[in-house]
């Protein structure tokens, strides 16, 4: 199997018995490579989440790939406010759930582009996202090629007492 690597993700450091977040993940492809160098790690992915010892173990020096769902979708308009209404095409489809954590990319002017900001409500062709554009940033004025992306964060629990590096990467799975 080979890997393409999509995007990596600033590296962590979990020191035993505590658990440490990343940084968020914009998803592409939702499959996550992390490998812990030091100690073994147990993991868990979610909007802001916590990892415990009962989580996802990986062994040190053996690198695991966990797929997480991939919702995105190009935009046609965002609608400005104390919360921030990002609408989709005509038939495009509405791929999200409220709950989910998204970022826009790609939207001008550049204060409209969010890093892990949750959704809460949602229609057929929209989304609103929990974002206040209301101040300083004013009216979309390019959606073009902007699109919105679930977002995920990783947390390592580092389960060799010792201070253990995390490794996190976006990968594809390519042919040979």
């Amino acid at each position: 199997m080979a890997l393409k690597i999509v995007q990596t993700v600033a590296p962590i450091t979990s020191a035993g018995a505590a658990s440490t977040q990343s940084t968020s993940i914009t998803l592409s492809t939702g499959y996550i490579r992390i490998a812990p160098v030091g100690a073994a790690v147990a993991v868990a992915i979610g909007t802001n989440p916590t990892a415990t010892t009962s989580d996802f173990a990986i062994l040190t020096n053996y690198p695991e790939i966990l797929k997480e769902r991939v919702a995105k979708q190009s935009i046609s308009g965002i609608t400005t406010g104390t919360t921030t209404v990002v609408t989709f095409g005509e038939n495009f489809g509405n791929p999200f759930v409220v709950g989910d954590y998204v970022s826009i990319v790609g939207a001008l002017p550049v204060g409209l582009c969010t890093s892990h900001n949750q959704i809460i409500s949602k229609t057929d062709s929209t989304i609103t996202v929990n974002y206040n554009s209301s101040t300083g940033i004013g009216a979309a004025t390019s959606v073009s090629g902007a699109y919105v992306a679930r977002s995920v964060k990783v947390a390592a629990y580092g389960l060799g007492g010792t201070a253990t590096g995390v490794y996190i990467s976006e990968v594809q799975v390519t042919g040979q």
